[in-house]
């Protein structure tokens, strides 16, 4: 009797074990996935896009979401200090005394936000007259930091959207290491040692960090976003057309 006790009281501290020993995994497996997401930027953080209409020529349309609807996100409250949210040093396109700011928030690793680029870049082409088109970098998970940090080095030597397209071409989910910056670097003629040593000491990391909150609780928690005048628009609005006659009704 007594050998039957001790075998069940055995049974049950190795059932507890193991009981315990899944348990964790399942926590380690789930904060991997977590993290691994975070950084992969998880599709549910990816909005789709919608179709470009009326694209010019040689820009690509975005994937079709939805039907095409100029308009606003009602769930989301407009920002009535928008205007101090742009500084003179942030990348921009268009006609800086216009009485329309169009803001982009991207992350470099999104595939949308690749998928998009070339629309807005054409849609500043057509509609800079009315408008300013702000790019900001909006890193979803860390492993965009050191890659948005770069866009704000370059942005400094004025090579901004050449190292953007760069960094879009050679997109990856887990993010880019600082040996594709180098390459980069060398192919748009940027001074890597420069590049290299601010993003070790952090240079960007509190402005690229605050933007990010401030943006986040504005309602910016996925990319694309775009915001105009202050105002979110809905992702069906992504396009030259849509842009084009919310432009003129906010001006």
């Amino acid at each position: 009797m007594a050998a039957t006790d001790a075998n069940e009281s055995v049974f049950r501290r190795t059932s507890l074990l193991v009981g315990l020993a899944v348990l964790t995994a399942v926590i380690a497996g789930a904060d991997y996935l977590y993290f691994d997401n975070l950084e992969a930027h998880e599709p549910a953080a990816q909005e789709q896009v919608a179709s470009a209409a009326a694209t010019p020529a040689g820009v690509p349309a975005a994937p079709v979401a939805s039907a095409m609807v100029c308009a606003y996100d009602s769930s989301k409250k407009p920002v009535k200090d928008h205007e101090s949210w742009v500084t003179f040093s942030d990348p921009s396109l268009g006609n800086p005394d216009a009485p329309v700011t169009v803001i982009e928030f991207f992350d470099p690793n999104c595939p949308h936000c690749k998928t998009i680029h070339p629309v807005m870049k054409a849609a500043a082409d057509s509609l800079g007259d009315k408008a300013r088109f702000v790019f900001r970098p909006f890193a979803l998970g860390r492993g965009s930091f050191l890659q948005v940090e770069a866009l704000h080095i370059a942005a400094q030597q004025g090579k901004f959207f050449e190292m953007l397209d760069a960094q879009f071409e050679r997109q990856n989910p887990r993010g880019l290491g600082m040996d594709a910056m180098e390459e980069i670097s060398a192919e748009i003629g940027l001074d890597f040692d420069v590049l290299k040593k601010r993003i070790e000491s952090q240079m960007y990391r509190s402005t690229m960090l605050r933007h990010r909150q401030v943006a986040y609780e504005a309602g910016v928690n996925v990319v694309p976003t775009l915001m105009i005048n202050g105002r979110i628009t809905e992702s069906s609005a992504r396009s030259i057309a849509c842009l084009s006659q919310m432009i003129d009704e906010a001006s």
